[in-house]
């Protein structure tokens, strides 16, 4: 749980640092369908504009989308992690 709070404090606060406000912010996680990944994709999907989940198979990051789904409507799944990264303003990297 420490590492958690403190990928996502940090991404929040690195946010800040640019002046990119969450609720405009484009925020991938990589690593996502892990159990540290779903739950910084969970804690930052109602802030962020939108949340991009990035892992090795689309198909484990199904039950996260849905999730975040459910939190905020804007989401999106990747194996590609450049394509996932392109337009990213905050990254969370849990592999």
């Amino acid at each position: 749980s420490y590492t958690i709070a403190t990928a996502v404090e940090g991404a929040r606060r690195g946010a800040e640092l640019m002046d990119t406000p969450m609720d405009e912010a484009k925020v991938a996680i990589v690593g996502a369908a892990g159990s540290i990944g779903r739950t910084c994709a969970l804690m930052l999907a109602h802030d962020a504009a939108s949340v991009t989940l990035i892992g090795r198979s689309v198909e484990k990051l199904a039950p996260v989308r849905a999730e975040v789904e459910a939190r905020n409507g804007h989401v999106s799944v990747t194996s590609d992690i450049a394509a996932g990264l392109s337009d990213a303003d905050v990254i969370i990297t849990v592999t």
